[in-house]
């Protein structure tokens, strides 16, 4: 379980942000509240061209490229401006810093973030395969051969993948399927496309869940997307979360195919693209997890509600399916 020391002053790193300025507009307007700094670190300063000046950038090198100087930057950065938590929002340095936690612990600094086993299964995207398998959850056939999938396409897709980089779909009649290093092959099912956000309490336990339909997908982030209140995706969520003991935010990704079963397609151990219209919709996931962090104090959500909603250029629809 994440523990603030007490006597701390409250600061929160956000590593690698990328396009999700939203996340920094609604930790401003949770500064007011709970009274902390806010940090961001990328190897752009252009990713933080357009952050108001009270949020404090601190430039690091590709995680990708030299591991071991990207955490000292982080180290010493955590102890030059006592930074008590980091919440990652790439999956580029997950594993990264998971597997240096302690050394973060022993600045008193803590990471909103699972454990390396668990990001290294789910990363992964023949393992996650795997995982699905031994653990009774419907995923579509992954494989390193084009031979042992029978679907009429076939996605041709990167084991470290993310937002869809670089994905190809192949028809089945085509003579030849190349396998490029660090690719793998993919059963294509044939459904709509639906986003959940599986929230975890600090110590690994299910606190509240929210699937939606997706309606348009830009750079494999979600831009709008319908509510769906279905019991059938609340205890899937149940279960992925007492599988996975994750901490915090889980984003799924899940294909509801022709014949009413569903696929998980990915579980990406952070806070997702799709995330906004959670928040919007009034599940506060982030309040919820500083909230108990910094107060241990517990918040609750509010009945689930209809209505249109429109942030940040995101267009949120919300209604019962």
């Amino acid at each position: 379980m994440l523990t603030m020391k007490k006597n701390t002053k409250r600061s929160i790193l956000i590593t690698n942000p990328g396009s999700k300025s939203y996340f920094i507009d609604y930790l401003l307007k949770l500064k007011k509240k709970l009274n902390f700094e806010i940090f961001i670190s990328d190897n752009s300063e252009y990713n933080a061209s357009n952050i108001p000046k009270s949020v404090k950038f601190i430039k690091t090198n590709l995680a990708s490229k030299n591991k071991r100087k990207y955490i000292d930057i982080l180290i010493n950065a955590c102890q030059k401006y006592n930074i008590n938590l980091i919440i990652p929002l790439s999956d580029w340095d997950l594993e990264i810093l998971s597997a240096n936690k302690r050394k973060f612990n022993l600045i008193n600094c803590d990471l909103l973030l699972s454990d390396k086993s668990l990001i290294s299964r789910l990363t992964n995207k023949i393992k996650f395969f795997e995982f699905c398998e031994n653990n009774t959850l419907l995923s579509p056939i992954s494989s390193l051969s084009a031979a042992k999938i029978k679907s009429k396409k076939i996605i041709h897709k990167m084991t470290y993948g993310s937002a869809s980089y670089m994905q190809e779909i192949i028809p089945r009649n085509k003579n030849k399927f190349k396998l490029k290093e660090g690719f793998f092959f993919q059963e294509f099912i044939e459904g709509e496309e639906y986003g959940m956000d599986i929230l975890n309490s600090t110590d690994g336990n299910y606190v509240h869940s929210f699937t939606k339909k997706k309606l348009m997908i830009k750079n494999g982030e979600t831009y709008s997307a319908v509510g769906v209140y279905d019991k059938k995706f609340e205890i899937l969520a149940k279960k992925i979360s007492k599988l996975t003991k994750h901490i915090g935010v889980m984003d799924i990704d899940l294909i509801l195919s022709k014949n009413k079963k569903i696929y998980v397609i990915d579980f990406n151990p952070r806070f997702g693209g799709g995330y906004p219209i959670t928040h919007e919709h009034g599940y506060n996931y982030l309040e919820y997890l500083l909230r108990f962090y910094f107060e241990k104090k517990i918040i609750k959500f509010p009945v689930r509600k209809n209505k249109l909603l429109v942030s940040k250029g995101i267009s949120i629809y919300s209604k019962v399916l």
